[in-house]
């Protein structure tokens, strides 16, 4: 017995933290689950073909909520094979959940649905503390593709557009920042600002909300928002911060090829596309 599944990163365009309003952009990085029958049960994580460890709470949590609603008994060998450098505000935790889940209603021969998917994954990463507002954005974003804006309060996907194909290039540092560390931040102070931002957003102005979002929160947390100001001095067509970081992105039309970030030496650089 076997099972697969395939789900993709995402950017963010609005951060939920200080309201439960947010919207994020799919990419073409993938994540894929493999799942096979096993003696007992593993996991095994490949980043770009090298091997790393992870915390696995979120697994061992969409295991558990299997066995218990679906009746999964058996001992797995899980693989997953991953082209998104975790805890960098990729939506790889998104990403990962999604494709497991996926793959272990295929391993079960069980019928599911969009909805069924992003349901189990808002649910588990909540009880497990990946997630804080349980990010029905970076989850519909990484499932679904396109610009998703959710109120993540409720767990309602508030609109769904189909922006087109653009170039991503990402831009993010060796040390990570995980999801856990911003538990006890007090998000009030700004949530006036991104009240401003959700009107703007809802209003179509997805471009103006990335790069003003991207600036208001690497300030509130202490990250230099200079690679957002150094990127739109560059002839690109939106640039922000991604999840609370440490990853900065820009969009541009397919065939500009632009790297405004030439003089950040020290980091890393990804080139995808939306999707």
């Amino acid at each position: 017995m076997e099972g697969f599944g395939e789900a993709h990163g995402a950017i963010t365009v609005l951060n939920a933290l200080a309201t439960g309003v947010g919207a994020a952009i799919g990419v073409d990085l993938s994540v894929k689950a493999f799942i096979k029958k096993s003696n007992e049960t593993s996991l095994i994580t490949k980043v770009n073909n090298q091997l790393i460890k992870i915390d696995d709470s979120l697994v061992q949590g969409i295991i558990k909520f299997f066995r218990e609603k679906y009746g999964l008994r058996d001992k797995l060998n899980i693989e997953i094979i991953s082209e998104i450098p975790p805890s960098k505000g990729l939506k790889s935790s998104s990403a990962v959940a999604n494709s497991l889940i996926i793959a272990l209603f295929d391993y079960l021969g069980i019928g599911y649905s969009e909805e069924e998917v992003l349901k189990i994954n808002v649910e588990v990463s909540r009880k497990t503390g990946v997630s804080i507002t349980g990010a029905l954005d970076d989850a519909s974003a990484s499932l679904l593709g396109g610009l998703i804006i959710t109120n993540n309060n409720d767990d309602i996907i508030i609109k769904r557009i189909e922006i087109g194909k653009y170039r991503v290039l990402i831009m993010y540092p060796d040390y990570s920042i995980e999801t856990r560390r911003l538990i006890d931040i007090n998000f009030k102070p700004i949530k006036p600002l991104i009240e401003e931002l959700q009107v703007r957003l809802l209003a179509g102005e997805w471009i103006k909300t990335s790069i003003f979002n991207g600036i208001i929160y690497s300030s509130y947390l202490g990250i230099s928002p200079e690679p957002i100001y150094k990127a739109l001095s560059n002839n690109v067509l939106t640039a922000g911060l991604s999840g609370t970081g440490p990853a900065f992105y820009t969009i541009t039309e397919p065939n500009n090829e632009v790297n405004p970030w030439k003089m950040y030496r020290d980091n890393h650089f990804i080139e995808t596309y939306t999707r």
